[in-house]
C-alpha cells in the first residue's frame, strides 16, 4: 500500500513537473520574441489585456484578476493530491511498523522467547517499513 501511494505520488509530480516545464518554456520563447502565436496562460492573459485596453484601470485590474484566476486550476492541478499523499505518507509507515510489532508479539505469544529467528521477521517488516516511508515521505517533502 505505500509503495502503491509513493508511485501515484510520483506519477502526479511527474506529470506536473513536465507540464509546467514545456509551459513555462513556452513562456520564455514567447517572451523572446520568438513564438508570438504559442498558446499559453501569459497569451491568454496579455489577450485580456490587449483586448480591454480602452477601459479604466480599476476595470482593467478587475478583468486582469479574472483572467489569472481562470488560469490558476490549470496550474495547481493534483498539487493538493500532492500535499496529501505527502502527509499520509508519515503515517503509512507508522502503521507498517505497528504491523510488524503485532506481528512479533504474536510470535513471542505462540513461541515464547526462546527463538529469536521467530521474532525478527516482525521486527523485519517494521524495519522494512519504515524504510520505505522514509523515503517516499523525503521525496515527497523535497518535492512540496
Amino acid at each position: 500500500m505505500i509503495l502503491a501511494i509513493g508511485f501515484i505520488g510520483l506519477a502526479l509530480v511527474i506529470e506536473r513537473m513536465v507540464v509546467l516545464t514545456l509551459s513555462h518554456r513556452k513562456m520564455i520563447k514567447q517572451q523572446d520574441g520568438d513564438d508570438i502565436n504559442t498558446e499559453t496562460a501569459l497569451t491568454r492573459i496579455r489577450q485580456v489585456a490587449t483586448g480591454n485596453a480602452q477601459l479604466d484601470s480599476e476595470t482593467l485590474a478587475l478583468k486582469l484578476d479574472q483572467a489569472i484566476l481562470k488560469e490558476r486550476p490549470i496550474i495547481r492541478r493534483f498539487l493538493p493530491t500532492v500535499a496529501i499523499f505527502a502527509a499520509i505518507s508519515p503515517l503509512l509507515g507508522l502503521l507498517g511498523t505497528v504491523s510488524g510489532m503485532i506481528e512479533t508479539f504474536q510470535s513471542i505469544t505462540l513461541f515464547g522467547t526462546g527463538d529469536p529467528k521467530l521474532m525478527s521477521g516482525g521486527n523485519l517488516k517494521s524495519v522494512g517499513d519504515n524504510r520505505i516511508r522514509s523515503n517516499c515521505c523525503d521525496s515527497f517533502n523535497v518535492i512540496s
